[in-house]
């Protein structure tokens, strides 16, 4: 249950504004013992953050007030932690094309945004918060996007870093995407919540880009989409980004969009995805453009006071100048068990298929705070086991 206090600020206001304002605390505290076991690779066990279902560890504060007449004003600050160590878990940029690394004190690197919002109009925000595009991942794959048992694995790093696939240095592959995970200087609008279960997302991030910043004057520029329909056991969406990135010589352009649905039987609910990201010139090299494609489907079923969580995806890579395809499969398998209505333990056990040059390890991109490595068409295994708290 959330901890809801009236803001400082407000405290000297008069009685009825008193009584329209308010700020909430909340957060989520979600660690995990994780063990990944890479044939021909390097294994490793230890603590990591994030897996429980939480998408993520956080700290947060969000406020609204009602101006009357239907039109409220709002904020959110939201932090991600990395837990394991004390941490920040989170990459934020400015540009949207410069990761700042994991630490440094508590930065709102989740969110951090002010909104107005009618109930005729919509809602208008002004800030750091999710991509449109983002949204998807989260809703259509039963495990998020943390853990050992997320589909983000196969494109992405926790820093959004694109994975390379043989014959290419992985240090030449595409530029910083966490913008499409989370948008920094973004303009977004949400359309109401009274059209008949539609609904809509629309973002623009400008570059900030200065006139002699060495760079592409729209390097780091945003656009981002999302239109969904949700009507009782019903959910489908579609969503898009594109992040310009450039160097002073050559366009590495990030673009995406998937295609995701759900529909919840009662006994099971059944959720899948497709997901395409594509880096322009991802090699340093003009025409060799970096294609990944990811293929999600999975069954969430309450059993007990939990829920038990199937999921199998499959992500596909391929750079132009490059004939063969890595693929990676993963199933994965999971248990939640509810405590109370905040707190939960869990379990999750996944085994990832490497084949035709593919090296992903079941640690890459959904778990925070932890690393291992895998080899070339070798297997990799890995659970969690952790406790989710909430606040």
């Amino acid at each position: 249950m959330n901890k809801t206090l009236i803001a400082l600020a407000v405290l000297a206001a008069t009685g009825p504004a008193l009584a329209q304002s308010s700020v909430t605390i909340y957060g989520a505290i979600d660690t995990s013992f994780t063990r990944v076991t890479n044939k021909g690779g390097s294994n490793g066990s230890g603590l990591s953050s994030g897996g429980g279902g939480s998408v993520g560890s956080k700290l947060g504060f969000k406020g609204q007030e009602d101006l009357g007449g239907g039109l409220k004003a709002g904020f959110k600050l939201e932090a991600g932690l990395e837990t394991s160590s004390g941490g920040n878990g989170v990459p934020g940029s400015n540009d949207n094309s410069t990761i700042i690394p994991p630490g440094g004190g508590l930065r709102f690197d989740r969110a951090a945004y002010v909104s107005l919002s009618s109930s005729d109009y919509g809602e208008i925000r002004l800030g750091r918060d999710l991509t449109a595009s983002f949204l998807n991942d989260v809703i259509y794959d039963p495990f998020l996007t943390y853990g050992v048992g997320s589909s983000l694995n196969f494109p992405l790093g926790v820093l959004g870093s694109l994975f390379a696939p043989p014959g290419v240095a992985a240090s030449t592959v595409g530029k910083d995407v966490s913008s499409l995970f989370r948008l920094s200087n973004a303009i977004s609008y949400f359309t109401p919540g009274n059209l008949g279960g539609f609904s809509a997302h629309l973002q623009f991030a400008p570059s900030e880009q200065g006139s002699n910043s060495g760079v592409g004057k729209n390097n780091g520029r945003v656009y981002s989409a999302r239109v969904a329909f949700d009507e009782g056991p019903v959910s489908v969406s579609i969503s898009g980004a594109k992040t310009d990135q450039s160097s002073a010589t050559l366009s590495q352009d990030v673009t995406t969009y998937n295609v995701g649905g759900s529909y919840d039987f009662g006994v099971v609910k059944v959720v899948g995805e497709f997901n395409h990201f594509k880096t322009d010139n991802a090699t340093g090299v003009a025409g060799q453009d970096l294609t990944t494609k990811i293929y999600t489907l999975g069954l969430i079923a309450p059993v007990g006071p939990g829920a038990v969580k199937v999921g199998l995806s499959q992500g596909r890579r391929e750079v132009d100048s490059i004939a063969n395809e890595p693929r990676t499969t993963k199933i994965a398998l999971g248990y939640t068990y509810s405590l109370s209505k905040r707190s939960s333990v869990f379990a999750t056990l996944a085994s990832v298929k490497n084949s035709r040059g593919s090296a992903i390890s079941a640690s890459d991109g959904g778990v925070a705070g932890f690393s291992s490595s895998a080899t070339a068409n070798n297997r990799s295994t890995g659970y969690d086991i952790g406790i989710l708290h909430s606040f």
